[in-house]
């Protein structure tokens, strides 16, 4: 338990989330398909169970989004939630995209525009998806100079029906190796990161930050 507590991340329930969805689905469908009797699984579901597992996974891969948001990357393994959010959502994008060719093509209805569309537009929606982290796939970590002025906001937030939580943003303003300026704005988890790496530092005196400019997380800050 102790080793639980040291070493929690939030990454782990995001993680769980879809896992838990998934066993869930395939759960019900077998103890459907063992109640039917004699059925085809596709007569048991309504569909291929291919096309079920792609709508889970597609479903499930906006959270991807988190997976980058309560990471704690660094230096050295920066790149690893950013390579399994890609996987995960462009993933889940093209299993739908194939399934929906795949139910099309046995309706006899593959040539339909509107098939087609629907196909274009999952597609172009899971390249929206990944459009971040393979930006900074691509540039990969970029070095920052600026003051330690890190604003942090902190609120109260309120919600009906329950009590009262807090909530945290930060900004910081930097600038790049060619005075080109960068706003990084973030909230909640990584929020946190920031004000944690800028403890070190004076108010007011130069730093070097590293970061992953698309996610706008923070590797690494060293004061100067």
């Amino acid at each position: 338990m102790q080793w639980i507590v040291q070493h929690f991340s939030p990454i782990w329930i995001i993680l769980f989330i879809p896992g838990a969805v998934v066993a869930i689905v395939v759960g019900a469908t077998i103890y459907q398909h063992i109640h039917d009797g004699d059925v085809t699984w596709q007569e048991t579901i309504g569909m291929r169970p291919f096309t079920l597992l792609a709508i889970v996974a597609y479903l499930s891969s906006f959270l991807g989004i988190l997976l980058t948001n309560f990471s704690s990357p660094t230096s050295i393994d920066w790149w690893q939630s950013l390579e399994i959010r890609t996987g995960w959502q462009f993933g889940g994008t093209i299993l739908l995209v194939a399934a929906i060719a795949m139910e099309a093509r046995d309706a006899g209805s593959l040539r339909k525009r509107s098939v087609r569309v629907l196909m274009v537009v999952t597609l172009l929606i899971g390249l929206l998806l990944v459009r971040n982290p393979v930006l900074d796939l691509l540039e990969g970590p970029v070095v920052l100079h600026g003051k330690a002025l890190l604003v942090v906001a902190k609120w109260k937030q309120f919600r009906r029906g329950a009590k009262a939580g807090r909530g945290i943003g930060a900004t910081i303003d930097l600038t790049t190796s060619d005075g080109k300026a960068v706003a990084l704005e973030m909230s909640g988890w990584m929020a946190n990161q920031a004000e944690e790496k800028f403890a070190a530092c004076e108010r007011g005196s130069r730093v070097e930050v590293t970061v992953l400019r698309h996610v706008e997380a923070i590797l690494d800050v060293a004061c100067r």
